[in-house]
């Protein structure tokens, strides 16, 4: 009887983000502030309202880059921490009236990830997420089974015979990938399906 067993913990800390690009940024930013641009409507058709050069600028830069830098020196949470692997096999003896045979089955577990978070405005109406207040993705659990057989078909040469299904338990509901800031799904994704193999294999 064989078992085997690992767990794994991943860590992933930022730190320097878009230093370089945010400056550029930045000096942007206090350069349309100072010429008076700011606020002004970004197309003639705006004249009586809509949208200001400040919300176009957010809208395509200044929302990515805060996101990222409000990020700095964070645990990154879309990565998950913690994955553990079991597998078992059993081999029967050559003695029992099963020889030949093998039996076997493995877990695999996968912790929670991180697919949003809740957000707040600053004062240039810029998105800033709150990293306190994530939305979570499920942990994530998956079974495989498998039986073979092994014989001798003449002097060295072996055949070997197996069948392994995976995903033994497969969940037919979806996965979210992504979530909106007020907590809705806004990506989800198939779950793996159950599949089954029969493999067979000589050797000479």
């Amino acid at each position: 009887w064989q078992v085997t067993i690992n767990v794994a913990q991943q860590k992933s800390v930022k730190n320097n983000v878009v230093l370089e690009m945010e400056a550029l940024a930045n000096l942007t930013t206090d350069l349309l502030k100072e010429n008076g641009l700011w606020l002004l409507r970004d197309e003639p058709s705006n004249l009586e309202g809509g949208s200001v050069i400040r919300d176009r600028w957010n809208t395509t830069t200044g929302n990515s880059i805060a996101a990222l830098r409000g990020q700095e020196g964070t645990k990154s949470q879309e990565q998950r921490e913690w994955r553990v692997n079991f597998v078992s096999n059993y081999r029967f003896a050559e003695d029992s009236l099963l020889k030949g045979f093998s039996v076997g089955g493995a877990m695999r577990w996968q912790d929670k990830v991180a697919t949003g978070y809740e957000i707040e405005f600053n004062e240039d109406r810029l998105v800033i997420p709150q990293l306190d207040k994530p939305f979570f993705g499920p942990t994530e659990s998956s079974f495989d089974i498998w039986v073979n057989y092994n014989r001798k078909i003449g002097g060295d040469k072996k055949w070997k015979v197996q069948l392994n299904v995976r995903n033994v338990f497969a969940d037919k509901d979806y996965i979210p990938v992504f979530h909106n800031p007020d907590g809705s799904v806004a990506v989800a994704r198939n779950p793996n399906p159950k599949e089954i193999f029969l493999t067979n294999t000589f050797s000479f």
